[in-house]
């Protein structure tokens, strides 16, 4: 903690000499005039690359002081690759998971798309009665009732067109003189 003056109120380290006045230093000048900054420098006292925050207080109002925290980079530097690391992990785990939810979305889609296509290959092969077991309520149900629908309308029309050859026949063949 650092008076608006630069001396050194606290420390969190027990010191046997005292602290000198710190009103030069950039984020603690920063900090009285903005509210809050931040530097990264050479420390005085470990001779290690160090990230400072600073904050004044109070906010509002005339400046009393600042508070100041420092961590050697080495510290913010570990703390990044963990937190990457760990952001890494999850983004690998979130993409094998939607993989393997395309995977069972696919298969769960791709089975209706099968059945229909069992059914056209069976009515193209004059199988009227094959059963198209899909029920869903979007196009691919659509689709379905479409088949079902020219199935039945064939094998109706089929159905009739034999009758008409019968009878046809039938007449044919009763006819006293031969066509």
């Amino acid at each position: 903690v650092v008076d608006a003056d630069g001396d050194v109120l606290g420390d969190s380290v027990q010191r046997r000499r005292p602290l000198p006045n710190h009103a030069d230093r950039p984020e603690i000048q920063q900090a009285l005039r903005n509210g809050l900054a931040s530097s990264v420098r050479l420390s005085a006292t470990t001779g290690q690359e160090t990230l400072y925050v600073a904050q004044r207080f109070p906010r509002e109002g005339t400046a009393q002081g600042v508070v100041r925290l420092s961590r050697p980079m080495a510290m913010v530097d570990a703390a990044r690759e963990d937190v990457t690391a760990i952001l890494r992990n999850a983004a690998a785990a979130a993409l094998a998971a939607a993989v393997l939810l395309a995977l069972v979305a696919a298969l769960v889609a791709s089975r209706p798309l099968r059945r229909i296509a069992e059914a056209a290959q069976k009515l193209a092969e004059g199988e009227f009665g094959y059963p198209l077991e899909v029920r869903s309520n979007d196009e691919i149900g659509e689709v379905a009732q479409a088949i079902d629908s020219l199935a039945a309308q064939l094998k109706s029309k089929l159905l009739a067109s034999g009758a008409d050859r019968a009878t046809l026949q039938a007449l044919l063949d009763d006819l006293p003189v031969g066509v």
